[in-house]
């Protein structure tokens, strides 16, 4: 007992020694700075906006985990949520006006947090990243586009912390004035570099020919997948006519070539195909074509067993969630060229 009081009669005396008012304002840096440690991401932006030396106390403490980030941002309204932590409850801020209102917030969130699921939506008339500093960090594991202009989309990949980021996840009819186009990304090392990259609603025949060809040159790490929703018919064919000399192998289903590495290989798996045609000859519905592609770098030495249709699925409902896949696969019976 009487140690208790001791202790208590020393608490007591730095207490007062620190001089500590009942106002935040008189606490020493140090104490503000472990109060900070423990504040929710709200909290600690409600704090930085104010005073400067908050706003510098708040910016130099570690940064807290987003498990889910979500960003939309559009001509009449914009959105932002997220859940933080370990916490089930997702914050909004709504902003039904002005286009450039979460604009402020977007960047104070990418410096103060670090995301496991990032998802961002912006109108492709808007330059959301304009003004953003050039050469900042973006801690997140894995992102995912719908929408956005180019110099968003080349701000973003290329700002990627490499030693965050695990998946890409695109949209490749990812604005209005054109499709995205391969090359446009495939100057960014984040791009080549990341393991998984997958791209929706592609519309040109260079996907997977130009990702191989990359992977080639920079002998690309064993595991690196790239998937695909081709929207136009010659994917394939454009793959087979650059790399004819390379297969080594070629199915209904599967190809296999070879590398400039002898340890390893290419595995390209052709997933559904569909093409749904106009209902009559004067109809003025446009023909429309999806196939699904993925291809991963392999061990040489690994043994190629056929997929079973749902983990095939799975995947290619990765690509398109709102497909309407067939319940088994019509190439059951595999033939070889």
């Amino acid at each position: 007992m009487q140690e208790i009081s001791i202790n208590i009669d020393k608490l007591c005396e730095e207490f007062q020694r620190l001089s500590i008012g009942p106002n935040w304002c008189d606490m020493p840096a140090e104490i503000k700075f472990e109060c900070i440690k423990r504040l929710k991401l709200k909290e600690r932006l409600l704090l930085r906006s104010t005073a400067r030396a908050e706003r510098r106390l708040v910016d130099d403490a570690p940064k807290l985990e987003i498990p889910h980030f979500s960003c939309s941002i559009g001509q009449a309204q914009s959105q932002i949520s997220y859940v933080s932590g370990n916490s089930e409850i997702e914050e909004k801020f709504h902003f039904p006006y002005s286009q450039n209102q979460p604009i402020p917030l977007l960047k104070r969130l990418l410096k103060s947090a670090k995301f496991q699921n990032f998802h961002i939506s912006s109108d492709s008339q808007i330059w959301v990243t304009r003004g953003f500093p050039k050469n900042f960090q973006l801690e997140i594991e894995k992102i995912r586009i719908e929408e956005c202009c180019l110099a968003d989309l080349i701000y973003w990949m290329s700002n990627l912390s490499p030693e965050s980021i695990r998946e890409i996840r695109l949209d490749g009819g990812f604005n209005d004035d054109g499709a995205l186009e391969i090359e446009d990304i495939l100057h960014v090392s984040n791009v080549t570099n990341c393991k998984f990259l997958q791209i929706s609603n592609y519309y040109d025949t260079d996907s997977i020919k130009a990702i191989a060809q990359t992977w080639i040159k920079n002998d690309a790490k064993i595991g690196s997948i790239f998937q695909v929703q081709a929207r136009d018919y010659g994917t394939i064919s454009a793959f087979v006519r650059q790399f004819a000399e390379r297969i080594v192998l070629r199915s209904q289903k599967t190809m296999i070539m070879r590398t400039d590495n002898p340890e390893k290989r290419i595995l390209v798996e052709m997933g559904h195909e569909e093409t749904i045609r106009p209902t009559s000859f004067f109809a003025r519905e446009e023909m429309k074509y999806t196939e699904f592609i993925r291809i991963t770098v392999i061990g040489s030495e690994m043994p190629i067993i056929a997929e079973k249709w749902e983990n095939t699925v799975e995947w290619m409902s990765d690509l398109d969630p709102n497909f309407e896949f067939p319940a088994e696969d019509p190439r059951s019976n595999e033939r070889y060229f």
